[in-house]
């Protein structure tokens, strides 16, 4: 039993590097609104949530590489909310 949970360590410990990713922090400000609240991120940098400015609260996606960002509202609606991106952002 010992020798079996050594093993099962030992792979597990040389499988890390494996699993292991670089991650960052990165703050932003979306331009125009004083409020910003972050739901979703994906993997190629592009963040989506809801901002608030002086016309109200509108849905955002903001890419973090190229800093391009759009606001979006569903017609008729008082509240939007960008809550999630595919990896590809379809």
């Amino acid at each position: 039993m010992k020798r079996a949970i050594r093993t099962v360590l030992s792979l597990l410990t040389l499988s890390l590097p494996f699993f292991a990713s670089e991650f960052g922090f990165a703050s932003f400000d979306f331009p125009t609104c004083s409020v910003n609240f972050p739901s979703g991120l994906n993997s190629r940098a592009q963040v989506v949530g809801f901002c608030t400015d002086g016309s109200g609260d509108h849905g955002f996606m903001l890419n973090l590489n190229n800093r391009i960002s759009t606001k979006f509202e569903v017609p008729g609606s008082t509240f939007t909310v960008g809550a999630w991106l595919s990896v590809t952002a379809d």
